[in-house]
C-alpha cells in the first residue's frame, strides 16, 4: 500500500507551496506559505527554506520542516537584497521551488513606537516616545537615522476624526503639546515616519489626560467650605449615636421609677428579712402612698398542727415579698 501510494505521488506532480509571504516588521522576518494536501492525502509533508545573497549561494534555513513557516530573522540583515525558496517534499518526492524576492530595508514595514507616556505639566501636556525595536532589542534609530514621530492629538475623547485636530512632528522623544487648555482633557496617538522609501507605522493606542492649571481662590474656598460641612455632619451623627446608646445604657441600670417609701424602708431598715437591701435610704422617692391591708388568718391552714411554727409576721412578710417583685417586674417593663 505505501508503495502504491509512494508511485501516486510520483506519478503526479507535487504541489508547490502556494501564496507565500513574507512577514517584514522592523527587522522581523517570517516567510509563510499555504500547500494543497489533496494531492497527497494521509502523507507527511515537509518543506524546505532556502535563501541566495549576493555570493549567489544558496543557503538551506529551514531543512525538512513540516510547520508552514520558517523564520529568517536571525539570518537576513536589513541591507542585503535576497531571493527566498520553498519546497514541498512527500516520500522522497520534491515539488518546484516557490520564489519570492525580499529587500528588507525596503520591504520590511515600520513599526510604531513601543511605547508612550503622557505626563502632566501644568496647562500643557509632556508626551515621553521610546523607540521601535529591532529583533535584538535595540532602538531603530541605529538602523534608520532619520526616524521622526507625527504626533496627532485632540481635544476630549472623542477621537482623532473630531474637529479640532492638531499635528505635531519631530525627532526628539520629549515633546510638549503646546496651545493646551487648562483643565482639559486631550487624548495623543503617535506614529513612525520615515522619508527613506516613505515608510509610515500604525498609530499607536490614544491616550487621554488631563491638563492642570492654577486654582482660583473661589474653588479654594469652595472646598474647604464643604470639607466643613462634611465634617459636620460627621461629628453630628457620631454624636447623636454615642447620646442615643448612653441614654438607652442608663434606662437599662438605672430606671427612673422608684418603689414606694414603706417598701423601701422595708428592704432597708428591715434587719431581720432575709431580702436583700435593693434600694438605700437616700435614693430619691417619686411614687405614690400605697395602702396593703392583709387579711388576718384565724387559724393555720389545713394539714398543720395548732402549735406548728405558723404565724402572722411570716405570712405578712411572705405578700410583701410578692408584692415587691410584682412592682419591680412593672418598672423594667
Amino acid at each position: 500500500l505505501l508503495v502504491a501510494q509512494s508511485q501516486h505521488v510520483a506519478g503526479a506532480e507535487l504541489a508547490a507551496p502556494q501564496n507565500v509571504t513574507l512577514a517584514a516588521l522592523n527587522t522581523n522576518y517570517t516567510l509563510t506559505w499555504d500547500w494543497d494536501g489533496s494531492m497527497a492525502p494521509n502523507q507527511d509533508v515537509t518543506f524546505t527554506t532556502d535563501y541566495i545573497d549576493k555570493k549567489f549561494d544558496w543557503t538551506t534555513v529551514c531543512d525538512n520542516s513540516s510547520r508552514k513557516s520558517c523564520c529568517l530573522t536571525e539570518v537576513l540583515h536589513h541591507l542585503g537584497m535576497y531571493v527566498l525558496r520553498v519546497r514541498a517534499s512527500v516520500n522522497g518526492s520534491h515539488s518546484n521551488w516557490t520564489q519570492k524576492p525580499f529587500w528588507p530595508d525596503k520591504d520590511a514595514a515600520l513599526g510604531p513606537p513601543s511605547r508612550v507616556v503622557l505626563y502632566p505639566a501644568g496647562s500643557v501636556l509632556d508626551v515621553h516616545i521610546s523607540d521601535p525595536l529591532t529583533s535584538t532589542n535595540s532602538s531603530m534609530r541605529e538602523i534608520r537615522s532619520e526616524l521622526y514621530y507625527h504626533i496627532v492629538y485632540w481635544k476630549g475623547p472623542a477621537g482623532p476624526q473630531a474637529t479640532g485636530v492638531h499635528n505635531l512632528s519631530c525627532q526628539t522623544n520629549l515633546v510638549t503639546l503646546p496651545d493646551l487648555k487648562a483643565w482639559t482633557v486631550y487624548c495623543v496617538t503617535v506614529q513612525c515616519r520615515s522619508n527613506y522609501f516613505n515608510k509610515r507605522s500604525s498609530f499607536t493606542r490614544p491616550l487621554c489626560m488631563q491638563t492642570e492649571g492654577t486654582m482660583v481662590w473661589w474653588n479654594i474656598l469652595l472646598y474647604f467650605l464643604g470639607s466643613l460641612v462634611i465634617c459636620f455632619f460627621i461629628m453630628l451623627l457620631l454624636f447623636c449615636g454615642f447620646y442615643k446608646t448612653y441614654n438607652s445604657i442608663k434606662d437599662k441600670l438605672f430606671p427612673s421609677g422608684q418603689l414606694p417609701k414603706h417598701f423601701q424602708e422595708y428592704l432597708s431598715d428591715s434587719h431581720s428579712s432575709d431580702l436583700p437591701r435593693l434600694l438605700t435610704p437616700e435614693s430619691e422617692l417619686l411614687c405614690d402612698k400605697v395602702m396593703i391591708c392583709p387579711e388576718a388568718l384565724s387559724a393555720p391552714p389545713a394539714g398543720l398542727e395548732p402549735d406548728s411554727r405558723w404565724s402572722l409576721k411570716p405570712h405578712l412578710h411572705l405578700q410583701q415579698t410578692c408584692l415587691i417583685y410584682c412592682y419591680i417586674c412593672l418598672i423594667f417593663t
